[in-house]
């Protein structure tokens, strides 16, 4: 049986330690603002209690500035950034994968490596990078020079522009597949 007071049941509170420094700084910055003004027309007025009071009112109306200028900055934000979706090129969209694909087969996991370029491919088949890669992670992993050269003459063949560097490498890594075929053959 579990008594109401026990420590289990209680509700923790996030230590001060643990407090976000973006927020703490954002409080302590309006809060001085606020003791500022409103200490210098507190104690024209009214004196000393005018600044006392100027410290006791900056500590309520702090957190409400802190909470309109918040709910201010996700309409201005909402009202100039909504709406439009990014436009990224596969070489944004699928940068992550393909370096962890890099990374596996630098690393030997052929298995893995494969899977991971697989589902690049998935999305954006025609992605040249991923295709070199692949055709690598084929050639050096499994030994596959047929289906290694079938992922390069893609490249070749495809929408890459010849001037970039992808392109040349396909072409370069094509010939060299091509000639250890025919060594193999004789």
């Amino acid at each position: 049986m579990i008594r109401m007071g026990a420590p289990e049941n209680r509700i923790r509170k996030k230590p001060i330690r643990d407090l976000d420094t973006a927020e703490a700084a954002a409080f302590l910055k309006v809060y001085m603002w606020l003791v500022v003004f409103l200490g210098i027309f507190g104690f024209f007025l009214f004196g000393y209690r005018g600044l006392f009071l100027s410290i006791l009112m900056s500590l309520v109306l702090t957190p409400l500035i802190l909470m309109i200028s918040n709910w201010l900055g996700k309409l201005v934000t909402g009202a100039f950034y909504s709406g439009r979706r990014a436009n990224w090129t596969p070489e944004e969209r699928f940068a992550g994968e393909v370096d962890k694909a890099r990374h596996l087969k630098r690393m030997q996991d052929y298995d893995q490596a494969l899977q991971t370029i697989n589902g690049v491919l998935r999305e954006a088949p025609d992605f040249p990078e991923a295709l070199y890669l692949k055709a690598g992670i084929l050639w050096e992993g499994f030994g596959n020079a047929p289906a290694a050269r079938g992922n390069l003459k893609r490249i070749i063949e495809g929408k890459a522009d010849p001037d970039c560097a992808v392109y040349r490498w396909a072409v370069s890594l094509f010939d060299e597949l091509k000639q250890q075929d025919q060594k193999n053959r004789r």
